[in-house]
């Protein structure tokens, strides 16, 4: 994932040192270093994977500039790195509270050596592998972390939790389940802007996994975000062709689709229509679901 030089700080609890403002600094941060290699990684992705029937109008240049400027701006870089010091202050003063000592002493082993990966990486020469050993904690350590995350949102601490699953998903960018986590632990601190963009890594990395397209959904109708909420439970319609759908998640796609029937505007042939076809998907979804079992 992208990581802020914000990040880094928090990482380092270190404060962010002043730049001069007559010139700029001659230098880079290393972890300026790390967004952009990052960013460049996922447009080379994304310009892999794009429709050439579509931005013909468009040069080359002109798409990577503009993909370029999305990821930059898909997630809120300094909100991160309060979660990170967060998180960070949870790990080391509470861990021992969720985890036996051996694991626990692992961690903080992990996280000091993570501390001091981070502050000795050199800018001007950094690669693939000096990358990924210096911001990249054990599995044994991500599992204690995401532990901890679960244990924090069992208990109801959902601040805590998001803070938790924020960081894991700031260690490892290519994990779906952390971006997923993060999402619906963002939806229940009522913080949506923050679940759409973690929902959205989600897809990007899970496009088939039908929970993202409804934790989605209902994110964007809380949002007053109607026709993206339209176009999720399409994606939805699709994915339940081929996927087994548990009840819990039936019951979330009626809810859905019902509330999207009320938004729309209450003309009596539209709602007449609107209506059917709800009730035809929700047919659809049970004999899915009884065929598949």
């Amino acid at each position: 994932m992208p990581i802020d030089p914000a990040i880094h700080d928090a990482l380092l609890k270190s404060e962010i040192r002043k730049k001069p403002t007559e010139k700029p600094p001659p230098q880079r941060g290393p972890f300026t270093a790390i967004i952009e290699k990052s960013i460049q990684q996922e447009v080379d992705l994304l310009l892999a994977e794009e429709d050439p029937t579509q931005n013909k109008l468009l040069g080359l240049q002109t798409r990577r500039t503009k993909l370029e400027h999305e990821l930059r701006e898909s997630l809120d870089m300094p909100d991160f790195s309060k979660h990170v010091e967060t998180a960070i202050n949870i790990l080391r003063n509470e861990g021992n509270r969720y985890l036996e000592k051996d694991n626990h002493d692992l961690l903080i082993a992990g996280l000091n050596k993570l501390n001091k990966s981070i502050s000795s990486l050199d800018p001007v020469n950094l690669n693939d592998e000096t990358l990924n050993a210096a911001i990249k904690l054990s599995p044994q350590n991500l599992s204690s972390i995401l532990n901890i995350g679960i244990a924090k949102y069992s208990e109801g601490l959902m601040p805590e939790s998001l803070s938790i699953f924020a960081f894991l998903s700031a260690l490892d960018f290519e994990e779906p389940d952390y971006w997923y986590r993060l999402g619906i632990v963002a939806q229940k601190c009522e913080q949506y802007d923050l679940a759409l963009r973690a929902f959205a890594f989600t897809s990007m990395l899970a496009p088939d996994f039908i929970g993202t397209h409804i934790f989605a959904a209902e994110s964007f109708l809380k949002t007053g975000k109607l026709e993206d909420a339209i176009a999720e439970v399409k994606e939805i319609k699709s994915i339940i062709e081929t996927t087994k759908v548990d009840e819990e998640m039936q019951k979330r796609v009626v809810n859905i689709e019902n509330l999207i029937a009320a938004a729309l505007p209450d003309e009596e042939e539209d709602s007449k229509a609107i209506d059917e076809k709800t009730e035809k998907h929700v047919i659809l979804i049970g004999v899915t679901y009884v065929r598949k079992n």
